[in-house]
């Protein structure tokens, strides 16, 4: 047990330290039993560190003392036996790797190596607690563990003093040190197509002569997964925009084409090409990125070198607003509406494929990062190929 004591508890004060004594300070998480914990280092993600501690007077009966203390109690590399800053003002060198705050923000997410049992907490009222939320203070470019303890600093110095410092089995907590998600890597991709879905225009379509037999009009669902996403991961994706590389489109007209200059388009193609049977036929494709609250509708019109154009009369719901889709999500998802016409006479007019987009991400732990979207005109399937 170290001895403190002080006649004053004001931070920018020394303390005497005859009488006031050190019973207990502990560190651990907040909500896990585990003792080593996760941050993506890209200076946004935090995690809670928990101090829990008890000061006594023993000039006054052992008296509980430990809230006017709270503000002398700081978190510690052990390592570099140097302060991680939280605010205070500390005399010294700290942390160059580690900052912590006195509070959570948007990016505070506890992140461990396995599932594991909820701490024991000691009876209330016997220890007074409080919470660090740490985060790297620069991008981290390779993995590493910290030690990180707690100390009482008596004059503000941001050095600890030995006989300061959390003791015992609860001395101290790991945090493993990650290099940011890296949304643009291709590899850490997996897709998948969902259901299809016909869709027949409430008012029908401007022909011009095309037979109604050789038109279908459907929706494509299709899902991304991020490697990191995946296992119930905690981590969670929203889409905050698109953009289509090359243009828009004359041929699916999206409505709105989004919400507060975020944009929902992120590719089309209007081609003529060859069935499975060897016969020729016309298809014009949009992609989008839908955002949770926007609803869309979509009015196909197309073009043809014979002037026969084909058009929907009316707009067709497209995306019904869904407030889990692409918005704290595990999953990306992209939409495709498709026009096939099976007329060996009917050509697009001017043909031109924009099928490469970009899509701008976050996540809920401060990661924002655009990548680029390439879409098979073909199959419909999208695929995330580099950085946007």
């Amino acid at each position: 047990m170290s001895n403190l004591d002080s006649n004053d508890f004001d931070s920018s004060h020394s303390f005497d330290t005859k009488n006031i004594s050190i019973h207990t300070l502990l560190v651990d998480f907040p909500d896990t039993s585990e003792r080593s914990g996760r941050i993506f280092g890209n200076t946004h993600h935090n995690t809670p560190v928990r101090i829990r501690f008890k000061i006594i007077d023993t000039a006054n009966n052992d008296k509980d003392v430990s809230e006017q203390y709270k503000n002398r109690i700081h978190l510690y590399d052990v390592s570099a036996n140097h302060a991680i800053a939280d605010g205070s003002a500390l005399s010294g060198t700290v942390s160059e790797s580690l900052i912590a705050a006195r509070g959570p923000n948007a990016f505070t997410l506890s992140l461990y190596g396995k599932s594991s049992a909820s701490s024991a907490t000691l009876a209330s009222g016997e220890l007074t607690e409080m919470m660090l939320y740490v985060r790297t203070r620069q991008n981290v470019t390779s993995m590493r563990d910290v030690e990180i303890g707690a100390y009482v600093a008596l004059n503000n110095e941001a050095t600890p003093d030995g006989e300061m410092v959390s003791s015992g089995d609860k001395k101290s907590v790991y945090i493993e040190l990650l290099p940011p998600i890296n949304y643009a890597d291709p590899g850490q991709w997996s897709g998948e197509e969902g259901s299809v879905t016909y869709l027949t225009p409430e008012g029908g379509m401007d022909l011009n002569g095309v037979d109604a037999s050789t038109v279908t009009f459907c929706r494509r669902h299709f899902s991304l997964q991020h490697a990191m996403l995946k296992d119930n991961s905690p981590i969670k994706l929203s889409v905050q925009g698109a953009m289509v590389q090359g243009g828009g489109t004359r041929t699916m007209r999206i409505s709105p084409p989004g919400l507060n200059g975020r944009m929902v388009l992120l590719a089309t193609s209007d081609i003529n090409d060859m069935s499975n049977s060897g016969k020729r036929q016309a298809r014009a494709a949009g992609w989008v990125a839908p955002q949770a609250d926007l609803a869309l509708t979509i009015q196909p019109y197309i073009q043809s070198t014979q002037g026969n154009n084909l058009s929907v009369r009316n707009a067709i719901p497209f995306y019904t607003a869904n407030s889990s889709v692409n918005k704290n999500s595990p999953v990306l998802t992209l939409l495709q509406a498709e026009m096939l016409i099976r007329d060996e006479n009917f050509l697009v007019q001017n043909a031109i494929t924009h099928n490469t987009g970009t899509i701008h991400l976050s996540d809920n732990i401060g990661h924002i990062q655009a990548v680029q979207i390439t879409c098979d005109t073909v199959t419909g399937k999208p695929r995330i190929i580099g950085k946007g």
